[in-house]
Formats: C-alpha cells, sequence, structure tokens
C-alpha cells in the first residue's frame, strides 16, 4: 500500500499567524538548540527575538514572512528582508522536526528563491549546527565569513555567515 504525500502551501504568512508561527519556533528551538546554546540564551531568544510582538513588528517593517502549510497547519516558516530588491537576508528558515529529511527545506527554499528572484542571499547559521550547515552547502551556499556577535543581556551568538550567488 503506498502513502499520500500530503500537498504542502507556500505563501505569505499574515499577522494572525504569529501565535503558530511561534509555537512551532518554540518547538524547534527545544528540539534543536538546547545542545547549541545555553539554557538561558534558549530563553532570551524565545521571549524576546522569537516572540509574537518582534515577528510583528518585523512584518509591519520590510521583513516578509513566509508559511508552509500542510492542510491548516503551519509546518515551516521563514523570514526574508531586504533593502534593494537585490541582496536578500534568510533571517529565519524553520522547518518542523518532525518533517526533516522529507525534501519540504529544498522545496521552501526554492519557493523563497523562485519568488524574490534575488541575486545574492545570505543567512547566518550556528557553526554547531552541522545539519542545517550540510543543508546550505547542499542548496548552493558558500560559507563567506565567520562572526561572533554579541546580542541582549551579553549573549553571543557564533555562525557562519553564509552566501549563495544567482548572478
Amino acid at each position: 500500500m503506498t502513502q499520500k504525500t500530503k500537498t504542502i502551501l507556500f505563501r505569505e504568512a499574515s499577522q494572525k499567524e504569529t501565535k503558530s508561527i511561534c509555537e512551532l519556533n518554540e518547538k524547534i528551538w527545544r528540539k534543536i538548540y538546547h545542545s547549541l546554546t545555553s539554557e538561558a540564551q534558549m530563553e532570551y531568544m524565545l521571549q524576546h527575538v522569537h516572540s509574537e510582538k518582534n515577528i510583528k513588528e518585523l512584518m509591519e517593517k520590510n521583513n516578509h514572512f513566509f508559511v508552509g502549510m500542510i492542510d491548516d497547519q503551519i509546518i515551516a516558516y521563514a523570514s526574508l528582508y531586504t533593502t534593494d530588491g537585490k541582496i536578500y537576508d534568510l533571517s529565519r528558515f524553520y522547518i518542523d522536526t518532525d518533517l526533516h529529511g522529507q525534501g519540504i527545506g529544498e522545496k521552501f527554499l526554492n519557493y523563497l528563491e523562485e519568488k524574490h528572484s534575488p541575486e545574492v542571499l545570505y543567512v547566518d547559521v550556528n557553526r554547531r549546527n552541522y545539519k542545517a550547515i550540510n543543508f546550505y552547502f547542499k542548496n548552493g551556499f558558500m560559507i563567506e565569513k565567520l562572526e561572533d556577535k554579541e546580542f541582549g543581556e551579553g549573549f553571543e551568538m557564533h555562525t557562519f555567515t553564509m552566501i549563495k550567488k544567482f548572478i
């Protein structure tokens, strides 16, 4: 017996969906980032950077949020930012951990690239998140630089800035 693959719909997110986005984000962060950051830093990120309030504020600015849906459930979300329509920052890109390895991330990334036609796409990735780093390598990104950034309450982010060029 074959199992029917469910259809995934990718589209721009609305402010009404910020609660669902935050719930998905919390699930992902608690499963993946507990081994990549301290508990205090993870809580700070969830309460401030990935809060409903912050997402709504970013939506009101020039950040575009997108969701991946199966039926009526958000199973992925992303955020893109650009100031010139050519160079984009993929500031958030998350897939439900229960669905990793099913090609959803690649389909979602392709959707975003086709929708916006960037000349350059950047993403910052935690240097210890090997699964994400490998995903980006497989999808045409290269490491451009290594960064150590301070943010909020003395926390640090240790990232690779990865780049994909389309020109």
